[in-house]
């Protein structure tokens, strides 16, 4: 039986391959309505405002707080990132499934108010894999990177109470993997006590690790 009936909740550390899996998710599953996220963050020249995030500035966005439009906020990095309850309204009256891209703390914010969600966290291979992945992408200082990797550790010690997890060793069969669950609910190969044993291992890898 197919998951694509239910809201589902994708995330991962920064430099796991989340995004990367959820825009294919949503190209090739017709059924799956991307969540487009509020954020307080500046545009990128290649970003649309709509289709990457809802850009608005830090003011628009309290308002929105404060008329309970979002069902999930939080001050990532010192821009706020959230998701508004007219994400889920639209989706629904497309009849569609809605795929939230989101962290661990919006997980947490919204796990009790959205009945029947499912979770599912990306994890490295090791945190090394992390921290080789945030050097590829050139695209921060070493200072922000170093940030997102202790971030990275506060999310995996939230993330062990996720539903379902993958190991992101190769981008395509991690992809595969999940599309196929979502499709037909199929078991995917790490359980979750197996995913908890990969969060703890992750965590101790962390005390050793010197970027």
């Amino acid at each position: 039986m197919s998951l694509l009936k239910k809201t589902i909740v994708i995330t991962a550390p920064s430099g796991t391959g989340k995004t990367t899996i959820t825009k294919r998710l949503v190209t090739e599953l017709e059924e799956l309505e991307f969540s487009v996220s509020y954020t307080t963050r500046p545009k990128r020249e290649s970003e649309t405002n709509g289709v990457n995030y809802w850009f608005v500035t830090k003011p628009e966005f309290e308002v929105l707080i404060d008329q309970n439009k979002m069902i999930e906020w939080a001050n990532v990095f010192g821009c706020y990132y959230g998701t508004g309850y007219a994400e889920l309204d639209r989706a629904r009256s497309r009849g569609k499934s809605l795929l939230l891209e989101i962290d661990v703390q919006g997980w947490k914010n919204i796990n009790a108010k959205i009945p029947g969600l499912c979770s599912l966290f990306i994890l490295p291979p090791s945190m090394k894999e992390l921290w080789n992945r945030l050097m590829s992408r050139g695209t921060e200082t070493k200072e922000v990177m170093e940030k997102r990797f202790a971030t990275a550790k506060q999310e995996i010690e939230l993330g062990q109470h996720f539903d379902h997890f993958v190991i992101n060793d190769n981008l395509e069969r991690s992809y595969q993997l999940i599309k196929i669950f979502l499709l037909r609910n199929e078991p995917l190969p790490l359980s979750k006590e197996g995913g908890q044993k990969h969060c703890h291992k992750l965590l101790k890898e962390f005390e050793t690790f010197k970027p």
